[in-house]
């Protein structure tokens, strides 16, 4: 049997080893709380995003914003300025074409010449020599004008009206001047031809051409048709006046106005060779 002072340490050991045992217990506990915190990063994952990558979040949605405004704008800016452009290149080259039209050489029928030449061979009469009179009524000179042109004599109310005709000239080129002219010789006719114009008995066709390059390099054409018309006088006899020309309703055009005798129901097939100049 124990004794009483055996009991008394026995219990006491035992209520020790009780307590270090719960020590150890909390102990291990509070290490094992400290060892695995829970991390933040844990946290921020769970429970949403932590407030700096809201902000650099949102700083770059606000940074794509103003690259979408910026190229916008640079587009707008840029669409303008391309507006702009085209717009001065069309009035620039308006322009441009408007000072070459006002200042380029023109070349037109200005008169028809008539005068005596003497008598002809086979009489007394007086002969004549009818041609064209042709002017530059531009600003600037001509380059390679060649001219000629063409008489028909026809009888009266035949047709067509004026007759088909086709150009005849010489192979010469000239420079004709601001405001200056070049007379064209076509024929030499007596004086009992041009009284019979003047009877009514006959029609006399004058036609002319002219092509030419202006000073800025581009080519023109000109056509020009007339009928003879006589006034009440003996053409046979020195001195007579009065002959000039009427306007023709056709041949009377200027380059692009002429190609309608290219084809199609006014072509003339004569001047085929002529129009091909300002194609």
């Amino acid at each position: 049997m124990l004794k009483r002072g055996d009991r008394r340490n026995r219990n006491k050991q035992a209520a020790n080893a009780n307590n270090s045992a719960e020590k150890r217990d909390h102990s291990e506990k509070a290490d094992a709380q400290v060892a695995t915190p829970e991390p933040p990063a844990l946290e921020a994952r769970c429970c949403g995003k932590s407030p700096q990558d809201q902000d650099d979040q949102t700083e770059h949605h606000r940074n794509e914003r103003n690259l979408v405004k910026l190229t916008a704008g640079l587009l707008f800016v840029g669409g303008i300025t391309f507006l702009v452009l085209v717009a001065h290149a069309f009035i620039f080259y308006w322009t441009d074409e408007t000072q070459r039209a006002s200042q380029r050489a023109f070349v037109a029928v200005r008169d028809i010449t008539f005068f005596a030449v003497g008598p002809t061979i086979s009489g007394s009469d007086i002969a004549y020599k009818i041609g064209t009179l042709w002017e530059n009524s531009g600003n600037t000179e001509t380059h390679d004008l060649q001219i000629g042109g063409t008489l028909l004599q026809v009888p009266v109310g035949s047709h067509p009206i004026p007759p088909l005709w086709s150009p005849s000239g010489d192979s010469s080129s000239y420079v004709l001047l601001p405001k200056a002219t070049l007379p064209n010789f076509s024929l030499q006719i007596p004086g009992v031809e041009i009284n019979k114009i003047r009877n009514g008995n006959l029609w006399i066709y004058i036609f002319g051409f002219a092509k030419y390059t202006d000073a800025f390099q581009k080519r023109h054409l000109t056509l020009g048709c007339f009928r003879l018309y006589a006034s009440q006088v003996d053409y046979t006899k020195a001195g007579a006046t009065g002959v000039g020309g009427l306007q023709c309703g056709e041949y009377n055009c200027a380059d692009e106005e002429c190609l309608r005798y290219k084809s199609g129901a006014f072509a003339v097939p004569n001047l085929t060779k002529l129009l091909v100049y300002i194609e």
